[in-house]
């Protein structure tokens, strides 16, 4: 995470230290240049989006004014949002880190052999409800190569699919050809044996 962090916002210092002292130094140090960046903080966002506001008026034509009073706006209306977020309790990042997965208990939740404490909140008992309604026969999966080209009519273009191979070339696959049953039957086989193939 600090290697990614360091690599966003360009930080060169280190990540390590020998110490336990000289990192609460190096943690001094960086609260100070802070307390002396954020009096100037706006100025240096001002400044920024002066820059995108020339960039996009460099490729659209319009006036670099336009586009500043659009950015800031959508500035202000994201800290307006922030700031309700803030206020009813709602800022807290609750995003997944990590899963660990126990297959036994989740073998026994689906079978419904492990009964939810009385304690727990209606939410999660209507959810718990709801993943143990399958219906557990083997399922037939399969398609016709035209099902499958005509599948990806459906997806929008400006979202990515394959490494190397764009939406709109699947788009373009012609069913009746030797290439579409090629691609339809490698699509199909993580759905028939569980295994997914690297390449």
């Amino acid at each position: 995470m600090l290697q990614r962090m360091a690599k966003k916002y360009k930080y060169t210092g280190a990540l390590e230290f020998e110490t336990k002292e000289e990192y609460n130094v190096k943690i001094k140090e960086a609260a100070a240049a802070y307390d002396e960046f954020r009096p100037k903080a706006h100025k240096f966002r001002e400044t920024y989006l002066v820059q995108i506001a020339e960039e996009l008026a460099g490729e659209d034509g319009k006036e670099v004014d336009f586009h500043l009073a659009q950015l800031i706006n959508r500035e202000q209306i994201k800290e307006h949002f922030r700031r309700i977020k803030r206020s009813e309790g709602r800022d807290r990042k609750g995003g997944v880190d990590k899963v660990m997965a126990d297959y036994d208990k989740w073998e026994q939740i689906l079978r419904k052999e492990i009964k939810l404490p009385d304690e727990v909140e209606e939410g999660t008992k209507l959810w718990y409800d709801y993943i143990q309604d399958f219906i557990e026969d083997t399922e037939d999966i399969t398609w016709t190569m035209e099902e499958y080209c005509n599948s990806w009519k459906k997806m929008k273009e400006d979202k990515a699919s394959l490494p190397g191979i764009h939406t709109t070339h699947m788009k373009c696959l012609d069913s009746a050809t030797k290439a579409a049953e090629v691609i339809s039957r490698l699509a199909l086989i993580p759905l028939l044996t569980g295994y997914a193939p690297k390449q």
